[in-house]
């Protein structure tokens, strides 16, 4: 029991939710060690690892299940999951809105498909409106610009990118602050190391995950496409209409 527990041998960590726990009890339920390299015979951390292929799962309490917050000691793996996790939702949300204009996109092939063979029968000609034509051209106009948007938007405001930006410009501005306080000494190795594991949500940062830009290139370069079909029909439509 807690009540026996000596806290010189392991301390004692308190959660948010209320619940206590040995030192070396919590780290094994989080899992630590899978993020750290381990001194087993001192008993401590002494260096980062590589963070794990796998999906971390959020640590929660071990008694009532509240997701683990605002212990320093565990933010690596924190970060990581958090970040996974906004990764995850950002990905549905492009997939989301590249299957709205995939949708918008079918409609008009439809009607386009309706008016292609109109213009294989020359009497048929006249039944395709010329203002219903400069319409979806118009449409076509506002889905490209979509596109683009999507295609900026899975690139620039992916949470990896975002984050690791976010993680520089702290760095850089802690460097900044140390430098213009020399008073302070020197930064070392240690001290520009020690910034870097408390600021950066990965160890190692990496390049986005491409799965949101591949779907989002795909999505506008079909909308591209369709667009220069819708074009080249309405430049078609105009000829024949005559003056």
């Amino acid at each position: 029991s807690l009540a026996d527990h000596d806290p010189s041998d392991s301390p004692l960590i308190v959660l948010r939710c209320g619940h206590a726990f040995a030192l070396d009890t919590i780290d094994e339920h989080v899992k630590l060690k899978e993020v750290y390299e381990r001194d087993e015979r001192r008993g401590i951390y002494i260096g980062l690892k590589p963070l794990p292929a796998h999906v971390l799962e959020t640590p929660t309490c071990p008694h009532c299940r509240t997701p683990i917050a605002d212990v320093k000691r565990f933010g690596r793996i924190l970060k990581h999951t958090a970040l996974v996790q906004a990764t995850r939702k950002f990905i549905v949300g492009i997939t989301t809105d590249t299957s709205a204009i995939d949708t918008d996109i079918e409609v008009i092939n439809n009607e386009v498909q309706d008016w292609m063979r109109c213009l294989q029968d020359s009497k048929n000609i006249g039944n395709i409106p010329l203002e219903d034509v400069k319409a979806v051209i118009q449409d076509m106009d506002s889905i490209v610009d979509d596109g683009t948007y999507f295609v900026k938007k899975s690139s620039e405001l992916h949470p990896v990118a975002r984050a690791y930006a976010t993680a520089q410009a702290t760095l850089r501005a802690a460097r900044s602050n140390h430098h213009h306080h020399p008073d302070d000494g020197d930064m070392t190795v240690e001290d520009n190391k020690k910034i870097e594991v408390d600021l950066l949500p990965l160890s190692h940062p990496s390049k986005p995950s491409p799965v949101a830009k591949i779907e989002a290139d795909r999505c506008l370069v079909r909308a591209l496409g369709m667009k220069v079909v819708v074009g080249t029909l309405g430049a078609i439509v105009h000829s024949r209409a005559g003056p």
